[in-house]
């Protein structure tokens, strides 16, 4: 598969956030507009531009209002499952919000819409896993929603008979984890994979599990699992 690297360009800033624990906001945006045009693929055959690729690369294409952190401000924000980056619009500068350095009690590490109510946090996990999450339940067990869609590159025709296959982004996917106060799990198929992680209360899950006939793949079972792992 070919890799997708995002461009990006220095413009100034116009916004102005209040100053946060001795860093102000603003700096974090290092002033770095978003460019949404993609680097030439491995090939150098030719540049992409989100644009030029069938589907879309956002949870939402469009800009929704949110609250930023636990502030009274909102902003029309977006978030691209693709690169896991939030955009952020500021009159008709397009503007990506840097993961680099944000502390999780950062006003811009919560993002939570108007209208659905959806959080959207920036989890750090020191590894592979860490990037934005969907908030669904909170607690010492928090349970977190992952939306991807990957790319896939343009198939070319191998013959006058047979049509290309387009660039495209695939339909989005969603992947649960339990964030625990010393863990990160990745939901398993089964029950037993999960119980495995719970060595200590292994028993008491297992029972709650099988009485409530959880399905580790239905969001509406796992919301009832998280609330009996933090009720424990």
């Amino acid at each position: 598969m070919k890799k997708i690297l995002i461009t990006a360009v220095i413009v100034p800033v116009s916004i102005l956030f209040h100053a946060q624990q001795n860093t102000s906001r603003e700096s974090y945006f290092r002033d770095v507009r978003f460019n949404q045009d993609m680097e030439k693929t491995k090939n150098g055959e030719k540049k992409l531009g989100y644009v030029d690729i069938e589907g879309s690369p956002y949870y939402n294409p469009n800009f929704l209002p949110a609250k930023f952190g636990n502030s009274s401000e909102i902003h029309p924000i977006r978030y691209d499952c693709v690169a896991d980056t939030v955009e952020f619009l500021n009159g008709n500068d397009i503007y990506k919000i840097p993961k680099e350095n944000i502390r999780k009690d950062s006003d811009l590490s919560k993002f939570t819409f108007e209208e659905s109510h959806e959080t959207l946090i920036l989890v750090d996990t020191y590894n592979e896993f860490s990037g934005y999450y969907f908030l669904i339940t909170n607690g010492k067990n928090q349970l977190l929603k992952k939306a991807t869609i990957e790319f896939h590159p343009e198939v070319p025709a191998p013959n006058h008979l047979i049509k290309a296959i387009p660039a495209r982004f695939e339909k989005p996917k969603t992947t649960y984890f339990i964030k625990t106060e010393n863990d990160f799990i990745k939901i398993p198929k089964t029950n037993e994979e999960f119980l495995n992680h719970f060595s200590e209360n292994k028993d008491k899950i297992n029972d709650f599990l099988k009485k409530n006939k959880i399905k580790l793949k239905k969001e509406s079972d796992l919301i009832k699992l998280a609330s009996f792992l933090n009720a424990e």
